[in-house]
């Protein structure tokens, strides 16, 4: 029996409009579409991946010349022909994400496929998932942390914590008390969803947006402005039995909080951040978040893999401090394809995972840009370079593993010494 995976990275955004139909944009589906076998990262030989297109030749032959095993990428409409005349049987499917639309886009595969366990809670979606899936669940959670955790003064203050907001009136008093303030839809991830004001006055357009993320969720979530240092994170594998943790990462957003990579194996940092990292016990941190995420009984509404993205600030004092807790991704996410390629960078060696565009490229030739920093391997494990995750063949985004330049060795916070794999 096999594992069906599916990228889907939307699902936010089909969560927070509920089920009534959301549709991707054209720039969004394409997205999807270019970066659909990426899910092979966490597939064994046995498996399958939903594709639009099946891979190109040459990109498959890369990984196999590396005896890197893959799955099997089937088209929806090979692989209901295989289920169909029982060649292929599905025990699970396993989307990026789980919404109302990944639920009815495999009704028909759950319903041809009796091994699957409809038991379990991602195969039925209530109006109580939407609210689980939204941010208060990070501030519950982050309640918790801050409560169990000893030394609470290396944790964020209280009067900096996140804010339910359900009125316009409510955001224009937070921004007139903090000057600077980030407001965030509930079912939003990688910068999207996101509005950063920074003048003292609500303007129409701010307005008009507030209003709109109220009505389809009921509520933002408002924050005053972090001096961020570095983004880390925390990987959980979470069902009805157990919260257990996985790994710690960091990665890197942009000054409007937007994705722009997740390091492997380990990440160069400020001396002081580094020491603090060390300082702060974050195996214990993750102890009680995985306490905290089953007192919320998230079980009872997602198994699978979830990440806990982390903030460590400073203050204007240059005092340093961690924000535990910014949000909780309950699905696959690129912090967790960072932690997968761990073992095809080399030792003594920093990768970063990143998505590139044609457009950010020289010439807008991503091949070319590819050939260019062709990789090299030492023992099937990646000393310089870069590999492509995804097909580049046609496309106008790739997903891409390279190894990072560092300037100082003992400035890297080497993430499996702060959790143990």
């Amino acid at each position: 029996m096999s594992k069906l995976y599916i990228f889907n990275p939307t699902n936010e955004l089909a969560i927070a409009d509920g089920g009534k139909g959301y549709i991707p944009s054209k720039y969004l589906a394409e997205f999807e579409s270019n970066l659909d076998t990426l899910p092979f990262l966490f597939a064994s030989p046995d498996d399958y991946v939903l594709v639009d297109n099946i891979p190109d030749k040459n990109w498959l032959e890369s990984f196999s010349s590396r005896e890197i095993p893959l799955p099997k990428f089937l088209k929806k409409e090979d692989l209901m022909s295989l289920i169909k005349s029982q060649e292929v049987v599905i025990e699970d499917i396993t989307p990026w994400g789980w919404s109302p639309r990944m639920i009815k886009r495999v009704e028909e595969i759950i319903r041809l496929s009796p091994s699957i366990d409809l038991n379990l809670p991602n195969y039925r979606w209530t109006s109580k998932h939407k609210s689980v899936y939204g941010r208060e669940t990070a501030l519950k959670a982050l309640k918790f942390i801050v409560q169990d955790y000893p030394n609470r003064e290396k944790l964020i203050p209280d009067n900096m914590f996140p804010v339910k907001a359900c009125k316009v009136a409510e955001i224009d008093d937070f921004l007139k008390l903090n000057k600077k303030i980030v407001v965030k839809s509930p079912h939003s991830s990688s910068g999207k969803g996101i509005v950063m004001l920074q003048k003292p006055v609500l303007n129409r357009q701010n307005v008009d947006w507030i209003l709109g993320a109220i009505k389809q969720s009921g509520y933002v979530m408002v924050e005053p402005f972090f001096n961020i240092l570095n983004h880390f994170s925390i990987q959980f594998y979470n069902d009805k039995a157990q919260c257990r943790r996985v790994a710690f990462g960091a990665f890197s957003c942009n000054s409007k909080g937007g994705y722009e990579c997740n390091f492997i194996g380990g990440v160069e940092v400020l001396p002081k951040v580094k020491q603090f990292v060390n300082d702060i016990d974050i195996g214990l941190i993750a102890d009680i978040l995985s306490d905290a995420l089953k007192k919320l009984e998230i079980g009872n509404y997602y198994n699978g893999y979830l990440g806990v993205d982390m903030f460590l600030c400073e203050h204007q004092n240059g005092e340093l401090f961690l924000h535990p807790c910014v949000e909780i991704n309950l699905r696959q996410n690129m912090g967790l394809a960072a932690h997968y390629l761990l073992p095809w960078i080399a030792d003594n060696h920093v990768g970063r995972f990143r998505i590139i565009n044609k457009t950010c490229v020289p010439n807008n030739d991503i091949i070319g840009f590819i050939n260019s920093n062709s990789p090299q391997w030492s023992k099937n494990k990646l000393q310089g370079g870069l590999i492509a995750l995804t097909p580049p063949l046609n496309k106008n985004h790739v997903a891409i593993a390279e190894i990072c330049c560092v300037s100082n060795n003992e400035n890297v916070l080497t993430f499996s010494d702060i959790i143990p794999i």
